[in-house]
């Protein structure tokens, strides 16, 4: 398959909560006027070894390929039924599952995953396949958790959060597009945090100046996204809201009624980890509705990915 503009592309496990990343994923494709990829990823790491190395360029059994193909096609009977008219395609992929995810997201319009199973491997999930997709993606990304049934319309907002200047592909972009296109209100949410409630500080100067010290950025912040916003998109609907807090907790406090929270994922080395760690991955574990995540730093072509991936070597 070669991936295009007008694709969705969702991944699919046999569990229930990939099962309804599909069902949003369709429904989604469906109302962006596009073709929806089920993709099933036979990871490497799960299969045993005979002969020789098993993997993307290694020897694959016949029954392991056969299920992937029928792990596909049992994700696109779902999708079917959730949104009728979308046309849905499958794909079954050996290899380490992240990095098929990473690949798969090149030049498409949406990635759809669903969040991380409670229990044992979670945080082995979060790892090996999430951090790997949340750093190293290169395009939009959906984790679908929460209320799931929530349509992107006028009575479901979309939110994002901002806390700097706007880069080339940035979050601000992606929501208000997706905002508009649906009919839907976008709110723009900046964080501030004090380490005392703001309540308490009184008349007490030296409090209060540290408070307008550390809001002043969040206030300005949502000024420059908001002008974005309406500047680019004059018939959006655009609400401001600057909250005191800690980001994660403010991000899905403010999603509380929301279609999609959408937050971004900055792709430079030194920084991935960290904002994906403490950001990031803390709203897909406890956001009430899907979450879009939206890398920072520049896309690169199917070609730049490989290439990456043969510089990198084979994984240890």
């Amino acid at each position: 398959m070669s991936a295009h503009k007008k694709c969705v592309v969702v991944g699919y496990e046999n569990r229930m909560r990939s099962a309804e990343a599909v069902r949003w994923g369709a429904r989604e494709a469906y109302r962006r006027n596009a073709d929806l990829v089920v993709l099933h990823v036979m990871d490497s790491g799960a299969v045993t070894y005979r002969e020789g190395p098993v993997g993307h360029d290694g020897w694959w059994p016949d029954d392991v390929i056969d299920k992937g193909a029928i792990l596909a096609d049992e994700g696109a009977d779902i999708a079917r039924v959730a949104a009728p008219g979308v046309r849905v395609l499958t794909l079954a992929l050996a290899g380490p599952a992240g990095q098929r995810l990473v690949e798969a997201s090149v030049d498409t319009e949406l990635l759809v995953v669903g969040p991380p199973e409670l229990g044992r491997f979670a945080s082995l999930w979060l790892r090996s396949v999430s951090d790997a997709v949340t750093a190293h993606a290169h395009g939009p990304i959906v984790v679908v958790r929460g209320d799931t049934g929530r349509s992107i319309g006028p009575d479901r907002p979309v939110v994002v959060g901002v806390d700097g200047p706007r880069s080339g592909h940035d979050p601000l972009d992606f929501a208000a597009r997706t905002a508009l296109s649906a009919g839907a209100p976008l709110i723009v949410v900046s964080t501030w945090y004090y380490f005392t409630d703001p309540a308490s500080a009184g008349a007490d100067p030296a409090p209060v100046a540290a408070m307008n010290w550390l809001r002043e950025p969040a206030e300005a912040a949502v000024d420059a996204a908001v002008a974005v916003a309406r500047n680019e998109y004059p018939t959006l609907e655009v609400v401001p809201r600057v909250i005191a807090g800690v980001p994660p907790r403010v991000l899905t406090d403010a999603a509380t009624d929301a279609s999609l929270l959408v937050v971004g994922v900055p792709t430079h080395p030194a920084l991935s980890g960290l904002l994906a760690g403490a950001v990031s991955h803390t709203v897909i574990r406890s956001s009430p509705c899907p979450v879009a995540l939206i890398a920072t730093g520049p896309r690169l072509s199917r070609q730049d990915v490989k290439e990456d991936h043969r510089a990198a070597g084979p994984a240890p």
